[in-house]
């Protein structure tokens, strides 16, 4: 039978019967808002970058432009804890890193640092309540087909990044932190995972319970594996566990390959994977315990290819992916701007073509074909 392309996405995210594999556009609203020409892209009350009204135009434009593909990073509802919480630094005036608006933040240089730091009630804390506000908006004004089809809207929850946030603040100085202050690592990573989890339930409060739920986090791709263990793993952990209904996407478009037997440990469902990962080594060695999404190459492949390389390409990766089910078709990190939209609507139509299954069970674990 045909499903909607959301359910046809959470049916594979779970090794579940589809008739082919899903495709995703990575597609940001830095792509988007250029190729739609939508100049007025940012406002004082921000959601992931663009103003809500600009990210309603894109969703509306993006389904007419790629029908049925499902694009899944535009609008992703996400809590604003982490901001406010590095502004309660009190060293700001002397090192901090600027926003889009000027305001300023602190560095975390030390234990000094975070014991100044206290994660703010999301009922008053402004920048949070700013933030579900423009969510609410967005919610309202998109079309309910939109909402159905693709799974736009209450149905998908971000969450704030955590080793991210931190390697940003500290730069370099983060990854040197693993090995010169363990202790400081763990501290800074239970306050920030803490926030995460405090601002996704209260998003989930106030929306309702979330069918996906999304963390990316690309810095963890950088450390070893027995650093993830130790730093990364406990901590996701934690955060995906308060969201045992809802389907787990972790994004990371680095190099993971020493880090895959690592990721069923997390509590994730579904991993989207760079391009440099090799899809063969990544299913055989997570067999049917995550689910995969992945992996074609943004630039080398879907920019600057050629049509022959971008169709001979993205036939190995839907037909190695596709054993067993378990598989979303998409670019292994955003798609770039001047990317033809002719080819981002093959992402779906290859998907189609080359991910089919000869029967339904066939993509539920049972050996694709």
């Amino acid at each position: 039978m045909a499903y909607p392309p959301f359910e046809r996405f959470l049916r594979a995210s779970q090794f579940e019967p589809i008739d082919h594999v899903p495709a995703v556009g990575a597609v940001t609203d830095f792509y988007l808002a250029s190729l739609l020409d939508l100049e007025d892209t940012s406002a004082p009350d921000l959601v992931h970058g663009s103003a809500p009204s600009a990210i309603v135009e894109m969703l509306v434009q993006g389904a007419k432009l790629f029908p049925g593909l499902i694009m899944m990073f535009i609008h992703n509802p996400r809590a604003a804890l982490h901001y406010p919480m590095l502004r309660q630094v009190d060293n700001r005036d002397a090192r901090f890193r600027a926003s889009r608006s000027g305001n300023k933040v602190g560095r975390l240089n030390g234990e000094g640092e975070l014991t100044q730091i206290t994660i703010p009630d999301p009922e008053m804390c402004p920048e949070h309540q700013a933030m579900i506000e423009a969510i609410a908006w967005i919610n309202e004004n998109l079309p309910n087909d939109l909402k159905e089809q693709y799974g736009y809207g209450e149905r998908v929850l971000r969450l704030e990044n955590p080793f991210d946030r931190l390697a940003i603040n500290l730069g370099a100085e983060w990854f040197t932190r693993l090995y010169t202050d363990p202790d400081f690592v763990h501290h800074a990573m239970e306050i920030f995972t803490e926030a995460s989890r405090v601002g996704g339930r209260h998003l989930q409060e106030v929306f309702g319970d979330p069918e996906l739920v999304i963390l990316a986090d690309d810095f963890p791709g950088m450390i070893s594996a027995e650093q993830f263990q130790e730093f990364v793993v406990p901590y996701y952990r934690r955060l995906f566990d308060s969201f045992p209904e809802a389907v787990i996407l972790l994004h990371n478009d680095s190099d993971t390959t020493h880090l895959l037997d690592l990721l069923p440990d997390c509590g994730i469902d579904l991993f989207h994977f760079g391009y440099e990962v090799d899809v063969g080594v990544a299913k055989e060695r997570l067999g049917q315990r995550v689910a995969l999404m992945g992996n074609l190459a943004p630039t080398d492949v879907l920019l600057r290819g050629s049509d022959e390389e971008f169709q001979q390409e993205s036939r190995r990766i839907i037909e190695t992916g596709k054993v067993g089910g378990g598989f979303v078709f998409s670019t292994g990190g955003e798609v770039n701007p001047d990317t033809s939209p002719e080819r981002v609507r093959a992402l779906l139509e290859y998907a189609r073509r080359y991910g089919r299954y000869e029967n339904e069970e066939d993509g539920a674990g049972n050996g694709g074909t």
